[in-house]
């Protein structure tokens, strides 16, 4: 397989340039020179990046499947406006150690979370404006 093949097919498994450019044995530097000399380089280039985060994406969303908190952050990112670091739903990382470390949450619906989230927050404001 030739270095700029090898490359490509590098940055497709999300390898950093660098280490994709070391596994050639060509400098880094003289990728850069390519993709600077050669539009089809570069935007084969972008591609194999973007597949590679894509491939990345999608084991996210598997991941969804089976931890709520890769959901969350899945959400954060995709819809920040409303799943940012200011909404309920995502406080409750922040605001967890509001509660004792043997106390059990045990969250049903969103409408539960929600109020289970503002009572933690509640309780943690109570605390800092009580502190000398």
């Amino acid at each position: 397989m030739r270095a700029r093949e090898l490359f490509l097919q590098l940055l497709t498994e999300s390898k950093p340039v660098s280490l994709a450019a070391r596994a050639t044995g060509t400098a880094a530097a003289t990728f850069y020179r390519w993709r600077d000399a050669d539009p089809e380089f570069a935007e084969a280039w972008d591609a194999a990046l973007e597949e590679g985060l894509d491939a990345i994406e999608g084991r996210i969303v598997d991941a969804t499947e089976k931890d709520w908190r890769a959901a969350v952050r899945l959400l954060e990112v995709r819809r920040p406006a409303v799943w940012g670091r200011r909404c309920p739903i995502c406080a409750a990382r922040h605001v967890a150690d509001a509660a004792p470390a043997d106390a059990a949450v045990n969250v049903g619906t969103l409408d539960e979370t929600r109020q289970h989230v503002a009572e933690l927050e509640r309780k943690l404001l109570g605390e800092a404006a009580q502190a000398p």
